[in-house]
């Protein structure tokens, strides 16, 4: 069960934005915006990292994304987290794992050099295309982190994206959506976009929701044959985190 996914951003935000979509561009307006929001990367180190100190339900998934890497990367000393926005959950990571490499990904140039000015403490970060990139440039016996980017692939990006992480042998996936959704809350994100479109309020497309059951049909390929196998899986309020173990067998 899929459905579309909008969001209403601020007029000054919205002003700047090109089209209806959340595509590369806008996510640059969004992190690059001169005012501060949930979605800019602060200007300078300090205003940053109180940002981080405050983000305490980052801090809460650190915490337990630490302990996963503890328990399922014993043979890595690497993570690598993939679209990684403005880098709070990993800030946290590195605070509580120095000795782990913390590596950034995301597909905003503007965006990862901004980052790599605030966070200097990160191993490295680096420009990656999720759906398009070349896996195989990436080391393979990192600890893979997708945190709250669920919404960004329709279904065929998922199948793609699992099948290229496969093929790059790539071993753990940790993998958290931003919501596990349900016919309620997709009902109401409907009602919500038709209200706004009626008061002529321009809303922008940001993807896709996706039910648990849709979530675990993309750690397979299309023949249900699973490519990734749920190691663990831990409940998280409206969402959980996947701990995700390369099926050997998944061809």
């Amino acid at each position: 069960m899929k459905a579309k996914h909008y969001y209403l951003f601020d007029e000054e935000v919205n002003g700047k934005m090109k089209g209806r979509s959340l595509d590369k561009s806008n996510w640059d307006v969004l992190r690059m915006g001169g005012k501060e929001s949930p979605f800019s990367i602060e200007k300078d180190i300090a205003a940053y990292e109180e940002n981080c100190r405050k983000a305490l339900s980052y801090k809460k998934m650190a915490e337990l994304l630490c302990h996963i890497v503890q328990k399922y990367g014993r043979n890595s000393q690497k993570v690598i987290s993939l679209g990684v926005g403005k880098g709070v959950l990993e800030w946290h990571m590195k605070k509580m794992l120095p000795d782990i490499a913390v590596e950034c990904a995301d597909y905003t140039e503007k965006a990862i050099e901004r980052l790599k000015t605030v966070f200097p403490d990160v191993d490295d970060a680096y420009v990656f295309d999720i759906l398009n990139g070349d896996y195989a440039n990436l080391d393979s016996n990192a600890v893979y982190v997708m945190h709250r980017i669920s919404t960004e692939f329709n279904s065929d990006d998922w199948y793609k994206i699992f099948r290229k992480l496969y093929e790059a042998d790539i071993k753990c996936v940790i993998f958290i959506p931003t919501d596990l959704d349900t016919v309620g809350t997709m009902c109401k994100e409907k009602i919500k976009h038709v209200k706004n479109v009626l008061c002529k309020k321009k809303d922008i497309f940001c993807g896709w929701l996706y039910s648990e059951k849709e979530f675990l049909k993309f750690f397979h390929n299309r023949s249900n044959v699973p490519k990734y196998l749920v190691e663990e899986k831990i409940d998280c309020g409206k969402t959980a985190i996947y701990v995700l173990k390369r099926n050997n067998k998944g061809r």
